[in-house]
């Protein structure tokens, strides 16, 4: 089963909670910033890691994504 980068804007969490479940919930792993980006860790790094070690990049598009620096980052990471 493909491992999957979850990519999303916080404005957007419960969405992307919810989104995070039904994925897991068909037997895919996923990769997402508050279940894995522990305090003081350097999260561009632990993001850039994240991207390249997973399969696919899920990007959760909203009017918030369009307008998030960090979803940027990740988009352009991947």
């Amino acid at each position: 089963m493909p491992t999957l980068f979850l990519s999303y804007s916080r404005k957007d969490l419960l969405a992307a909670e919810q989104l995070e479940q039904a994925l897991r919930g068909h037997g895919h792993t996923v990769w997402r910033d508050l279940n894995n980006i522990r305090g003081g860790e350097h999260w561009p790094k632990a993001t850039g890691e994240a991207i390249a070690s997973h399969d696919f990049v899920v990007l959760a598009w909203s009017q918030h994504t369009a307008i998030s620096h960090f979803v940027e980052f990740e988009w352009n990471t991947a």
